[in-house]
């Protein structure tokens, strides 16, 4: 998601770093542009612990800004959050993307004004 836009910046631009931790397992992370506040990452795979579509996501915010270190306000990590939600069921920024965008806007809203906070 762009910080200065509404529009989404393509992460195309993201360098993708490969650690070794464990000579039998890698771990992949992005390096997100300095006006990118979020991704999504969604892989497919089939296991135990794997929803029955296969499907998974991850999704990475930047809590901090790039050259200041400054948090992030809460209202701008949460409309990111909502953006990146919308990805987990639509990937490209269409009609139906902006739809489901302005439904979980919609739900957070309900959740925030009423107080309620969802955690597990």
């Amino acid at each position: 998601y762009n910080s200065n836009s509404n529009k989404s910046t393509k992460t195309s631009k993201a360098k993708t770093a490969i650690h070794r931790k464990n000579p039998s397992k890698r771990r992949s992370t992005k390096i997100m542009p300095d006006n990118v506040l979020g991704y999504n990452l969604t892989s497919f795979s089939r296991g135990r612990n794997t929803p029955s579509n296969g499907k998974r996501n991850a999704i990475h915010l930047r809590l901090r800004r790039p050259r200041t270190h400054d948090f992030y306000s809460y209202e701008e990590i949460a409309g990111t959050m909502c953006h990146e939600l919308a990805h987990c069921e639509v990937g490209p920024h269409n009609a139906r993307f902006y739809k489901v965008m302005e439904e979980i806007e919609g739900q957070y809203a309900v959740f925030l004004a009423r107080g309620v906070v969802v955690d597990e």
